[in-house]
């Protein structure tokens, strides 16, 4: 069915048609994707698939059971099975042993009974220039229920003999269809999600296989899209540690710092939050198109902590203080980033909102978007300043201590050198006072005095612009007096 162009949401008329359509028996609607049609079995939201080496047979009392506790969940629509009853058939049971001693085969037993119901071209038959193939088989009468079957006669060693007293005949219903993956036979049950989030109502189903009872050889598990999306989220959780890593190492050499692309990166787990969060409101599922939106909230949400801890760099290098950086940089980049941000969301929202062709395959990934823009610039402008102040003060204190361990390190084990024995050694040296100093030097700057400090010492002192307090005093070494 093709929807004109002026057409509301294509949900809502799929809403409207399964409450108008719902007297048709195994009716389905579904939306076309990727070479996939949406009304079959497999093209539906949730796939269960039943593996199992047992005849498919045994299994419907199970497939039942099944497709009733999957209708008794709320949202659930379109509950059906790739197995249907096939039309009645008659299958004919040999035993090999049994057959062997009369010296015929299986074959033998299939051609006679073909022969004699579907009939054989014996020959042609031509008359005025016509030819009319000639089939020979029983009559109508003779062919008519399951004991004229029993009754047909086929040769064997020992004479002919009735096909009922040398195999099995019985009624029975045959699949048209025979699905089997790993050489075992499968059964699909789909189920579409009308009005609430797939992964809620997977996890339901998954909790009620829990205490249904399972029977023996028979395996259950989510098939479909939901395997193909848990594949993918694993292979999207390996590219979103790629690209954490690679933006890292560019900040790291960008800045020349260890430490400050840890606060820039503060940014991604609050997009996060709001990703999720937005999500959570609207009603969509997680899937890939929305994880492809969380990989490029990765490099758009760290541009406003990039905007703020440079410009706070800059600042520094100028000569504030780190907490009067913080304070300018957060006023003269708050517009920038509400700019940028706003932008993005802008950008974003009619997408979001469901405008244009196929806007629904792309819904999810602008919520994403929005979300997280909307959640990691309110926060990276309270969060960002004060991690920077938190940890450029845990990096200075540890300077401090490093500084400090490692410069008693080095007196533990600098060499002793001969001027710290004689300090060590000698008596300290003296400065006489003030008082002692002659008068004609007292009034002059910078003047400097020799005086002896017994044994021939000479101490040399030099006198402060005032001339009352001295600057310095330089020990000599001692000298033995001339005889």
């Amino acid at each position: 069915m093709k929807l004109k162009e002026d057409h509301p949401p294509t949900k809502e008329v799929m809403k409207r048609l399964r409450a108008e359509l719902s007297f048709l028996p195994r009716l389905a609607l579904g939306m076309e994707s990727m070479g996939s049609n949406g009304s079959s079995v497999t093209g539906r939201d949730i796939q269960l698939e039943i593996n199992t080496n047992r005849p498919i047979e045994e299994l419907i009392p199970f497939l039942l059971q099944l497709q009733e506790g999957a209708s008794q969940i709320a949202g659930v629509v379109d509950v059906d099975t790739t197995f249907t009853p096939g039309k009645p058939e008659l299958k004919i049971i040999a035993e090999p042993a049994r057959i062997g001693d009369l010296g015929i085969t299986n074959d033998d037993i299939a051609d006679s009974v073909r022969t004699l119901i579907n009939g054989t071209k014996a020959g042609v038959f031509r008359k005025d220039g016509e030819d009319v193939d000639i089939q020979v088989r029983l009559q109508p009468g003779d062919r008519a229920s399951i004991e004229d079957i029993r009754n047909i006669s086929v040769p064997t060693l020992s004479g002919n003999r009735p096909i009922g007293s040398i195999v099995r005949v019985e009624l029975a219903a045959g699949p048209t269809t025979i699905r089997r993956q790993n050489r075992v036979n499968q059964i699909i049950v789909g189920v579409n999600v009308v009005d609430r989030n797939v992964n809620e109502v997977i996890q339901e189903m998954a909790t009620r296989l829990e205490h249904l009872e399972i029977p023996t050889g028979v395996e259950v598990n989510f098939g479909g899209d939901t395997e193909e999306q848990a594949e993918g989220f694993a292979t999207m959780l390996i590219a979103m540690a790629l690209s954490i890593l690679f933006v890292y190492m560019v900040l790291a050499s960008e800045f020349g710092s260890f430490f400050q692309p840890i606060v820039i990166m503060l940014a991604m787990p609050f997009s996060f939050l709001g990703s999720f969060l937005a999500l959570r409101i609207v009603g969509f599922a997680l899937d890939i198109i929305s994880m492809i939106g969380l990989v490029m909230l990765m490099g758009l949400v760290v541009k406003n902590s990039i905007l703020l801890v440079d410009f706070t760099n800059r600042l520094r290098q100028s000569g504030l203080s780190k907490h009067e950086a913080l304070e300018k940089a957060g006023m003269v980049r708050l517009r920038p980033i509400l700019m940028t941000s706003m932008a993005l969301i802008g950008g974003a929202l009619p997408v979001a909102i469901g405008l244009g062709e196929g806007s629904e395959i792309r819904q999810g990934l602008s919520i994403v978007v929005i979300g997280g823009m909307i959640t990691s610039t309110l926060l990276t402008l309270l969060v960002v300043p004060t991690a920077y102040s938190i940890l450029e003060g845990l990096v200075d204190l540890s300077g401090k201590v490093l500084r400090g361990l490692s410069g008693g390190v080095g007196q533990l084990f600098r060499k002793k050198t001969p001027e710290d024995s004689r300090a060590t050694d000698g008596p300290p040296a003296t400065v006489p006072p003030a008082s002692h100093r002659s008068a004609e030097d007292g009034g002059r700057s910078g003047a400097g005095k020799a005086t002896r400090a017994g044994d021939g010492a000479t101490v040399a002192y030099a006198t402060s612009a005032a001339g009352d307090e001295p600057i310095e005093s330089i020990s000599t070494s001692t000298q033995k007096p001339a005889r």
